[in-house]
């Protein structure tokens, strides 16, 4: 690759005296900067591209203001709105967090004691920075248990709900440690 400009520039008379080595020095830099970014679009476009993927709109009608992600299965792209997050209502007394649920509000309706358990990161590998939020809807206190191996960390050692209506949340730190905090109670 060159520069016509600068090689055509660089006549005399003027040129020739505005061509020097740290110039020359400069030129180059940029020309090989140049060249790595033209092997890097030649390289990509032997890849056929995002809109190959499964799930690839044929038009972006109605997706204004909604973020384009990979589906948990990392097999297809979707659309989803910002701002928002998954709603799931449990009716049991036990449940064990699912590879479906980060980024969710889970709401717990029974009147009797839930345990949550917070599974190891051997069962089901969720993403440091993962977020879920647990709410208790009925009289039934929810309450955080750590799975084999795993650390639950909270205010005073707080890991349930504390009243009807309140609001915990789950935040991975690390490979099998979890930060709870909110409206935690006894």
């Amino acid at each position: 690759m060159t520069n016509r400009f600068y090689a055509e520039s660089f006549n005399a008379p003027f040129g020739s005296q505005a061509k020097s080595a740290p110039l020359d020095a400069q030129f180059a830099l940029i020309q090989a900067g140049m060249l790595l970014i033209q092997q890097e679009l030649d390289r990509l476009a032997g890849i056929s591209g995002i809109t190959s993927l499964q799930g690839f709109p044929a038009s972006f009608a109605g997706a204004s203001l909604r973020f384009l992600r990979v589906n948990l299965a990392e097999s297809a792209i979707e659309f989803v709105s910002g701002g928002t997050i998954n709603y799931k209502s449990v009716s049991g007394t036990s449940y064990t967090l699912l590879a479906a649920d980060p980024g969710s509000l889970i709401a717990f309706s029974n009147a009797a004691a839930v345990t949550v358990t917070v599974p190891p990161n051997a069962s089901i590998a969720f993403a440091v920075g993962t977020t879920l939020v647990l709410c208790q809807f009925a009289a039934g206190k929810v309450t955080v248990a750590p799975g084999a191996g795993v650390t639950l960390r909270a205010t005073g050692n707080l890991l349930a709900t504390r009243a009807q209506f309140s609001q915990i949340t789950l935040i991975k730190v690390d490979t099998n440690e979890w930060l709870l905090g909110g409206d935690l109670g006894a």
